[in-house]
């Protein structure tokens, strides 16, 4: 398993990664994302556009990591 990363080493080739932020009140989330290139970092993938939805902007994206391999 990958080990969290600091945000600014995320790829930006629209890769799905899990995303983690917080806010200053200190609520956290983790979600998985990707990078947009004229947008920055959107909730779904790529390849459903109608599902698209940017994050809120009260929380700050600080770490990502690789998706795990999915169950067999």
């Amino acid at each position: 398993m990958s080990e969290w990363q600091p945000i600014e080493t995320a790829p930006r080739d629209n890769s799905m990664v899990l995303l983690y932020a917080s806010d200053s009140e200190g609520s956290f989330w983790i979600d998985t994302g990707y990078w947009e290139t004229y947008s920055g970092w959107y909730g779904t993938p790529p390849e459903n556009p109608d599902w698209i939805s940017s994050f809120d902007p009260s929380f700050i994206i600080t770490h990502w990591m690789e998706l795990p391999e999915p169950p067999q």
